[in-house]
Formats: structure tokens, C-alpha cells, sequence
């Protein structure tokens, strides 16, 4: 589906062009060098074509022969009252007998085409429009002038389709004889019998009685054929379809819409069929021959190899190629291709000229130094020059600071030239951080002999290279809906990695904090070849960006500062809210709302809290220490990273915590509690790394140990006031003890 040649089709040539132009032809046909072959199919009609009603047919040195298949020739006609008796009338055919019909042969062509070839003169009935019974010029629609088709039936029968396709003499059809050329019928069935594959006997019942018809094969020398279907494709009104070799030149196949390896070698007939109704539609060549290099067209010998064939504009409809040949087509020197993807034809009045951009959006970076937009023209005048001008109607962008045009802005297509243009502009690389810039052009000022396309609008965009230097806090600019308004803008942070990379090896997708605030760190691929550590202090540098909710920094490059650092303490909240994207941060008492059972894979779990507050906990897939573990406590402490996940404005709903460990989510203990203990204790070694004791006489029989925010960590008996902590990570965590009545804390610290 290619250009169309007119762009307004008024209700009054749409009707005309209906009823004066057939639905399809062959617009364009080439045999070039090596596999530079196509066919170009046009679609005259006013309305759309679905090609799955249409084959494309073809016979390299003629058609198949075996049965059916070939050239027959007709020896002798009867009738009678019954099959093979022919009392009414018989007759040999001679030269002396009905001496036209000596020549007249059917073919079954084994691409399913079926021919009546009668010559100059035929035998002429009174119902036909004859004066007296006798050899005549054939009558149409039975003189053979357009193709048939035919099926062999499988049961001692074949099916001849095609308005006039006959065996025989026409008359006869089943169950009668015709009375007028008009009543000529769309099929006909057949009784046949073959002896020998050189003769045949063909028999139809016209009630009452029988013909009887004998034939002689005298062509038997036809090869081989190949067909194409389409698929569902569609040929709009005024537009064309292209068939081309899967190896023919880049030019060609920019503008194919299939590709069909079977294509001509220049002495190879080639056919469009509509199956529905089994009729003829178009043809390049003569069905059953074989010129030996190519045929001839409108005066070129051998046109068909080694020329570009273009039909005429005066052409509305397909014709047998003896038709066609003689004066239909433009043929035009050996790969020659500038007329194709569209055709001219009278259906449709000539187009004007079409000036658009080629493009709606240009991106040039800042230091590119030039910036061009290009201008094309469809269908160019062959007679006046087309003009317009390229105006700058807005933008942030400023003239003489962000840029200046350099070349002019009126442009001129020369008469037939549909070489596209440019306009040409210095970008000016300064030191501005912020947003990108945008130019917006315009077209205008066209000359009156053409139209302005669909994309007469164009931006610039100059992509900034400068980064704002900033702490996170100062990133974060959002609108009444919570998105950026400074989206876009490039930026240079510096935090400490908390947590991991919720992209793995994909991409990256983590979180940096520094003292005012945390920010999402992300790119759909690594940069850098940086690997997410947690407690590595960074620099990103990059733009802001906005996924469902959740403020991006997606980040160009990434350079490491230090290693190791210390995070801080979360910070206590009740539930996520737009404060907590991208922090570090504790929910207490919380615990599941559905009926989650073991942590998932990538999913999101509903918890809620003691004041029926609902939020999300996500898991991800890259927590692996998390996923496919059990809820193991009804009531938890959660420590992770605050998210977002909301894909409609406002941007307040939809927030997470994304736990980083398994260790991230503790059963939740009363902090009260551990402030009661009434005994302080001491243990030893403090600090340790693996065991510890606790001193003094009291032996204590169970102990609890917490991190400094109140998660118990781990619990236990004691053996001789000994326990073992070698399980736990570096930090500094509170022991409560208890034996009998009595209870006691301490606090410790392990090291590693």
C-alpha cells in the first residue's frame, strides 16, 4: 500500500472514478538486472481492495500438461437423446465441415487458467446475433478475450468459470441451451473422459438431451507454474501493492509491500485472478507461449526483459496481454524505477504538489554545532516550481543565544524535482543548566499550486550538556499532580547507595540519600559498569524523569567516592506517603491485610497497621534472601526503602516500602518493654565477635536480643550464662535476660 496520487477525492469524481475504473490492474511491471523484479498492483477503484479475494498466477515456458493440463483441439460435435448417442446430429470437423472450428482449441493451463482460442472466425448462431448460422468474428463475451479457470472435480467432471469460458461450441450449458449472449452463464460443469492423454470425450446434459463433443491434445510441452496468495492484505483506493524479489535492490524493496521469489525472467507470463468468481483480472505476457527472451510492447521488441514497463494514465482496467501489449504501456529503459510505489492514472486527477518536514522532532545536543531540518515534496509539479517559506513561530529556545539560521528559510523545488531541502541552523553550546530547548518551525507562505502535508509543524530540540550541581531535596519539584516540573532538567547528586539494585542485571534501579533527601537511581542499562553496593557514596549525574509516581534520576554516568559508609537509622513512620519516596524508613505493628502466606516473586503484599491504614509491601525479585520465604510472624517491624507505584494523576496514591533483606522484616516487639528491665548487666567481651558471657552470680535462664531500633533479632536459652552470636551482622544491639522473677539488660556491640 503505497502513495496515493490525490489527496482530496470529491464526492462527484469519486462516484465517476467507480463507475468508469475497474477494481485492479497491473500498473507496473520490470525485469531488470540480477533479482531487480517487481509487479505493482493498482487499485482504480473508489474503495478499498482486500486482496484475499485476488491470486497471482504464473507459467514459466507455458503451464503444466499432465492430464487436463494443455492444448486440445476439437475433432468432432454430436447430439442426442442420451449420453453418446448422437441420432439428432453429428459431425467431423474438417476444413470442409464447419471448417472455423478446425482450429479452435481450449486450454487447461495447470495454474487453473482456462483459454477459448478461436482465431479470426468461429461458428456463428442467430441466437449470438448472427443473420444466418455460419463462420463469423466471435461474439463476447464467448470470443476468449478474457481468461477462465477450471477444476477437474474429482468425479469424471471438471467446472469451467468465467462469463463465456465454454467447451465446445457455447450454446449448451446445464440443463439448457442459451437464447442470447446475455444469458451467458458464470459456469459450466462437464462430464469428460481422457484415453490415452490424447484424446478425450466431453459430454453435457441439456435435459432432454446430449452433447457430445471430441477432443485431440496437440500441445503438450509446457513445464511448470507458480501462484501467490495474498494475506489479508489491503490495496486502498487510488494506491498501489507491490510484489518484488526478496533480493532485488534496496531501492525496491523500500517500497514493497511482499515479497514473491517466483517473479519473470522476462519470458514468463504472469496473471491476476479473483477467486471468488474465478475471473480474469490482468496479465503481463501470452498464457501457454514462450517468446524465448521476452515479448514485445508498444513497438519495443522484447520489452518485457530488461525494460521497466509502466502502464499508461489512459489505461481504467486489465486486458488480455494481446490487447495490452499494443499500445497500454510506457516502456522505459532497464532499472528504471522512479515511477514506483504509486501510479498516474485518469481515475483520479493529478495530484498537487505535497510539501511537509520529514520529520515532526529533531534532537541535535548542544554541542553539535549545526542543527538541519529537511523539507520534502510529494508529487512535484512537472511543470512550475513550488515554493515555501520555513518561519520560527516559538520555542524557549532563544535566537542569538541558544542558536541562529544560517541559510534561508524561503525554499524553491524546482518543476519535476523531488529532491528534498534543508534548513540549516548554528547551535550555540553555552553554559546554561536546566531544561532542553526547543525551536518550533512552521511552513508557510506556499506557492497556490500546492498543498501543505499533515506534518507542516517541526521542533527542534537542543539537548543540554550542562549539569545543575544540587543536594536531592532541591531536585524535588512537583506540580499540583506530584509529577516534575522540571522534568527533563540534568542534575549532579551526590549520596550513599542504601539498599540494592531492584533491576539486577537488566539495568540499574536503586536509591541514594544524602542529608536532605533520597532519590531513585535508574537506567534500562548499566552505566559505568557500576555494581549496586550498599554503603558506596556516589556522584550521578543525569535527568530528571518520572515513573508512576516515583521520581528518577536517570543517570548517564556514575562515579564512586567512598566505600563502606555507615546508613543511618530509619526513620519511624506510620505508613508510606509521598514524604517517603525514596528514604529510609521503619513501619511498626504492621501486618497482612490478605492472604499472603509466603513472600512472592516480584509482587506486591497488602499490609495495614492498628489504625486501618492499607499500603503495599513490594518484593522484589532481586531480594532474593526475601522470595519464596513463609510469613513467618503475625505482627512485624519493616525496614526498607519508601516507594511509589501510581499510573494516573494526581500522584497520591499507590505507596510501597521495598525491604531490602530477609533481616528487613523482624517480629515487632513493644519497645516498652525492653525500657523496663529493672537489672543491669554486664557481658564480656564487649566487643565480641562470636561468643558472649554475661557476668556476675544470677544465672539466667533465656535471653532476647535487639537491634538498637527495637527489632529482636534473635532468641534463646542460656548455657551456663554463655550464648553464641556469630549469626548476627556488626552492629550494636541490647540483650534482655531472663530467670525466674528477675530480668536484666545490657547493651553490646559485634564486630567483624
Amino acid at each position: 500500500m503505497k502513495k496515493i496520487y490525490s489527496v482530496v477525492f470529491l464526492l462527484f469524481f469519486s462516484l465517476w472514478a467507480s463507475a468508469q475504473c475497474s477494481d485492479l490492474f497491473i500498473s507496473e511491471y520490470a525485469e531488470g538486472s540480477s533479482n531487480n523484479k517487481y509487479l505493482e498492483i493498482y487499485n482504480a477503484s473508489a474503495d478499498d481492495i482486500n486482496l484475499e479475494d485476488y491470486l497471482l498466477v504464473s507459467c514459466s515456458n507455458g503451464c503444466g500438461n499432465s492430464g487436463l493440463n494443455g492444448s486440445w483441439e476439437l475433432t468432432f460435435i454430436g447430439v442426442g437423446p442420451s449420453k453418446g448417442n448422437v441420432d439428432w446430429y453429428n459431425t467431423s470437423i474438417n476444413a470442409s465441415t464447419r471448417g472455423c472450428l478446425a482450429d479452435d482449441r481450449v486450454v487447461f493451463h495447470k495454474s487453473g487458467a482456462f483459454q477459448n482460442v478461436m482465431g479470426s472466425e468461429t461458428w456463428i448462431e442467430g441466437w449470438q446475433g448472427a443473420t444466418a448460422d455460419g463462420c463469423a468474428t466471435p461474439v463476447s463475451p464467448f470470443d476468449g478475450s478474457k481468461l477462465g479457470s477450471w477444476k477437474d472435480n474429482g468425479d469424471g467432471t471438471f467446472t469451467v468459470y468465467g462469463k463465456g469460458s465454454h467447451v465446445g461450441i457455447p450454446k449448451p450449458y446445464n440443463g439448457g441451451e442459451l437464447s442470447s449472449v446475455n444469458d451467458a452463464k458464470d459456469s459450466i460443469i462437464y462430464e469428460y473422459v481422457i484415453d490415452g492423454d490424447t484424446a478425450m470425450t466431453v459430454d453435457i446434459s441439456i435435459g432432454g438431451g446430449y452433447w457430445r463433443y471430441s477432443y485431440k491434445k496437440v500441445s503438450n510441452s509446457f513445464e511448470y507454474d507458480n501462484s501467490f496468495l495474498f494475506s489479508g492484505q489491503t490495496v486502498k483506493a487510488g494506491e498501489v501493492f507491490v510484489i518484488s524479489h526478496s533480493s532485488a535492490d534496496a531501492t525496491i524493496l523500500a517500497e514493497s509491500d511482499v515479497n514473491h521469489n517466483f517473479l519473470s525472467n522476462g519470458d514468463d507470463w504472469y496473471a491476476l485472478w479473483r477467486a471468488s468468481d474465478y475471473s480474469f483480472v490482468d496479465e503481463v505476457g501470452e498464457l501457454g507461449d514462450d517468446p524465448g527472451n521476452g515479448w514485445d510492447a508498444s513497438g519495443t521488441t522484447n520489452a518485457t526483459q530488461n525494460h521497466t514497463l509502466v502502464r499508461k494514465a489512459s489505461v481504467k482496467e486489465g486486458a488480455v496481454w494481446s490487447t495490452s501489449s499494443a499500445d497500454q504501456w510506457e516502456v522505459k529503459a532497464n532499472n528504471t524505477w522512479t515511477n514506483l510505489g504509486g501510479h498516474a492514472c485518469d481515475c483520479y486527477p493529478a495530484a498537487a504538489p505535497e510539501v511537509q518536514f520529514s520529520n515532526t522532532k529533531y534532537f541535535v545536543d548542544e554541542n553539535a554545532g549545526t542543527a538541519s531540518v529537511e523539507i520534502s515534496i510529494k508529487e512535484p509539479s512537472s511543470v512550475d516550481a513550488t515554493t515555501v517559506e520555513v518561519t520560527i513561530t516559538g520555542g524557549t529556545a532563544v535566537d542569538g543565544t541558544d542558536y541562529t539560521v544560517t541559510s534561508s528559510t524561503m525554499l524553491t523545488f524546482a518543476a519535476g524535482d523531488a529532491t528534498s531541502q534543508t534548513v540549516t541552523m548554528n547551535i550555540v553550546d553555552n553554559s546554561d543548566g536546566g531544561l532542553n530547548k526547543d525551536i518550533t518551525l512552521a511552513l508557510s507562505n506556499l506557492s497556490a499550486n500546492a498543498i501543505l502535508g499533515a506534518d507542516s509543524i517541526a521542533e527542534v530540540v537542543i539537548v543540554n550538556d550542562d549539569y545543575i550541581v544540587s543536594d536531592i531535596i532541591d531536585v524535588v519539584d512537583l506540580d499540583v499532580d506530584l509529577s516534575p516540573n522540571n522534568k527533563g532538567v540534568k542534575y549532579e547528586v551526590t549520596g550513599v547507595v542504601y539498599g540494592i539494585d531492584y533491576d539486577g542485571n537488566a539495568g540499574l534501579s536503586f536509591t541514594i540519600i544524602d542529608a536532605t533527601s533520597g532519590i531513585n537511581i535508574f537506567n534500562f542499562v548499566d552505566v559505568n559498569d557500576y555494581v549496586v553496593t550498599e554503603g558506596d557514596e556516589i556522584t550521578a549525574r543525569g535527568q530528571i524523569d518520572f515513573y508512576n509516581g516515583l521520581l528518577e534520576l536517570k543517570v548517564d554516568s556514575i562515579k564512586v567516592n567512598s566505600q563502606g559508609n555507615a546508613l543511618a537509622t530509619p526513620t519511624v513512620v506510620t505508613v508510606p506517603t509521598e514524604d517517603t519516596e525514596s528514604e529510609f524508613i521503619q513501619l511498626e505493628k504492621v501486618w497482612i491485610a490478605d492472604t499472603t502466606t509466603v513472600w512472592p516473586n516480584n509482587g506486591n503484599v497488602k499490609l495495614t497497621n492498628a489504625d486501618a491504614d492499607t499500603f503495599q509491601i513490594r518484593v522484589d525479585k532481586d531480594a532474593t534472601t526475601i522470595v519464596g520465604q513463609p510469613v513467618s510472624y503475625d505482627t512485624m517491624t519493616i525496614v526498607g526503602i519508601g516507594g511509589q507505584f501510581d499510573n494516573s494523576a494526581p500522584y497520591d496514591e499507590g505507596y510501597q516500602i521495598f525491604p531490602r533483606y530477609l533481616s528487613d522484616i523482624q517480629e515487632w516487639v513493644d519497645r516498652s518493654s525492653v525500657s523496663e528491665l529493672v537489672l543491669d548487666c554486664r557481658v564480656y567481651p564487649n566487643p565480641t565477635a562470636e561468643n558472649l558471657t554475661v557476668l556476675g552470680t544470677d544465672r539466667w535462664a533465656t535471653y532476647e536480643i535487639y537491634s538498637v531500633s527495637g527489632i529482636k533479632v534473635a532468641n534463646g536459652s542460656f548455657v551456663n550464662n554463655n550464648l553464641s552470636v556469630a549469626n548476627l551482622e556488626a552492629g550494636n544491639y541490647i540483650i534482655r535476660m531472663a530467670s525466674n522473677e528477675k530480668s536484666g539488660v545490657a547493651q553490646f556491640i559485634i564486630v567483624r
